[in-house]
């Protein structure tokens, strides 16, 4: 009796030096994240295809080929990459497109985005302004014709509007854009680049990416 009393009494302290029983060994795995990416075909060069991850990210692929967002997807969270708008003379559609991160998951490369020509087709294209240098808690106010947008932070934004290549805004030529700041943020100045120009009904162009530099 006493013997096996000293056996037990034994065990007892061994798994107490150890913290207990159980829980010997077992570490909490780091959370990880996840890159989105894939591949857009159907698209010839100059064809821009605007696709988004929720409200996190919008992202341009101009000719087709890989792609990847450059906001990260957490384990556990929620995706769904959709296209912006159609292409114009392009109908394409999103396989792939959603899903969850899983925990110990870094890279998502199955999304694929298949293009085809339409049957019908208006040459209309879209303007973007790629934001850089915002300081956070601030805002700008951007205008293109009739068109205003205002965003507060970095990233590709796009204006709501498509734009018709044979239509001419007052006094401009058809096809044209002329994107300006309306307001600047406070204690900021934004600086655009290659802000205005005009598409030939001609030219595959279908998406125009402004650069606001905000210092």
């Amino acid at each position: 009796m006493r013997k096996e009393l000293f056996v037990v009494m034994a065990l007892s302290a061994a798994l107490t030096a150890c913290g207990g029983g159980g829980s010997v060994g077992v570490t909490t795995p780091a959370p990880t994240e996840a890159t989105l990416s894939g591949t857009v075909s159907g698209v010839p060069a100059g064809v821009s295809v605007l696709l988004k991850n929720g409200d996190a990210e919008t992202l341009a692929v101009t000719g087709g080929g890989a792609f990847a967002f450059a906001k990260k997807v957490a384990a556990g969270a929620a995706y769904n990459v959709t296209l912006v708008t159609q292409p114009s003379g392009y109908s394409c559609s999103v396989a792939n497109g959603s899903g969850t991160a899983a925990q110990g998951t870094t890279s998502i490369t199955s999304i694929a985005v298949t293009c085809q020509t339409a049957a019908l087709a208006m040459s209309l294209f879209n303007v973007g302004v790629t934001v850089s240098g915002l300081a956070s808690g601030q805002s700008v106010t951007f205008v293109n014709s009739l068109s205003t947008l205002t965003v507060s932070g970095n990233g590709l934004y796009l204006f709501a509007d498509n734009y018709a290549k044979l239509a001419a805004p007052a006094g401009q030529p058809a096809g044209s854009y002329a994107v300006v700041v309306k307001t600047n943020p406070t204690g900021q100045t934004c600086t655009l680049t290659g802000a205005s120009g005009a598409l030939a009904n001609s030219d595959p162009t279908n998406f125009v990416n402004v650069q606001a530099a905000c210092k």
